[in-house]
């Protein structure tokens, strides 16, 4: 349940809190890519809250933090003047889960139990309710992201930041159906799991 949580705080931090001036300033200085690992940081501080009753929990969450300020430091520094990234942003994304992967291992060699009673730990708990999040969150994000990299190019010195709003409408859509599919399928997989 851990990774699942990193990999949501993942696809929130990278996607739908990095607005398009922090993507800029990433690229112009090291205290851009600081600020994002900060946030990337706050985030999985809020989602785990229930898991970090444990001053280690806090350090794994931290160095999460620090190896993606490497990560992405060393990205900007290999897409600099390149227009066509896509394989760069798998390979990065790549990296990124793999972390969150030993980094939730880590959480788990250290027993971390959720401190949660009642309906809201069946809530927080809901790995189909998480795991519908993060398909909500992460395929608008990518297909914005694999739609930029097939659009012409404005200008050789084009900087890698996809404007959202133009696909707002496209991205509620899809948000709208995947929610109908959610509604549907997941009543109907508990009603025959209790058949």
């Amino acid at each position: 349940m851990i990774f699942l949580y990193l990999i949501l705080g993942h696809l929130l931090a990278d996607f739908v809190f990095q607005p398009t001036k922090l993507v800029i300033w990433k690229k112009k200085s090291w205290l851009g890519v600081y600020v994002h690992a900060l946030i990337h940081f706050l985030v999985y501080a809020v989602l785990l809250l229930p898991y970090l009753h444990n001053v280690l929990a806090f350090l794994i969450l931290a160095c999460i933090a620090v190896a993606h300020f490497i990560i992405d430091s060393t990205k900007i520094r290999f897409e600099s003047g390149r227009r066509k990234m896509l394989p760069l942003f798998f390979a990065d994304q790549a990296v990124h889960f793999f972390i969150l992967m030993v980094a939730g291992m880590q959480f788990l060699s250290l027993g971390v139990k959720c401190n949660l009673q009642s309906f809201y730990a069946n809530f927080y708990l809901s790995k189909l309710l998480v795991s519908y999040f993060i398909v909500l969150v992460g395929s608008g994000n990518v297909y914005e992201i694999v739609k930029y990299q097939f659009a012409p190019a404005k200008n050789s010195g084009d900087v890698f930041a996809p404007d959202f709003a133009p696909d707002r409408i496209a991205i509620c859509k899809r948000m709208a159906v995947a929610t109908v599919i959610y509604a549907i399928f997941v009543p109907a997989g508990l009603a025959l799991k209790l058949l």
